[in-house]
């Protein structure tokens, strides 16, 4: 079973990988308590200190996070269009439609969807194929709230 993170700190793992740092750069930052780094090169709005006190306190579920991947514990909207912007660089309204219960008209490659597909809980968001251009190697998908899906 994957290690599984609250939403802000996963997100707040993502804006590390975003930045550009490997994984064990990302661990050192974290165990270092590297708020001035962070700050200064990940996002100043941020408050890294809740993210880095959960980080120590989790140590272990952090650095397996980190080097083996991990799944939302549970992931809102508004969480889902973050990661969706951090993670892949996507924008609501240009680069997808979303309606208040369906995100519509996304296009990743296909390792990237299979990542966003590990990482959002299924009993939450499902996830439905709209299109696969084997040529490129985009999948066009939609992802709606799991209760609309019924």
């Amino acid at each position: 079973m994957p290690t599984t993170l609250p939403q802000p700190y996963a997100l707040r793992l993502e804006m590390i990988r975003a930045a550009g740092y490997s994984n064990q750069e990302a661990i050192s930052l974290i165990e270092n308590k590297d708020t001035a780094t962070l700050v200064q090169n990940v996002d100043p709005e941020v408050n890294w200190g809740e993210f880095l006190d959960y980080a120590h306190q989790n140590r272990e579920d952090i650095r397996a996070a980190i080097a083996q991947g991990y799944r939302f514990k549970f992931i809102t909207a508004g969480g889902l269009q973050s990661f969706l912007r951090i993670s892949f660089g996507l924008q609501a309204g240009e680069d997808y439609r979303f309606d208040g219960e369906r995100f519509t008209e996304i296009g990743l490659s296909e390792p990237d969807f299979e990542l966003l597909r590990h990482r959002v809980p299924e009993q939450h968001w499902t996830f439905v194929i709209t299109k696969r251009d084997e040529g490129s190697g985009e999948v066009r998908f939609e992802i709606e709230l799991a209760s609309a899906a019924y």
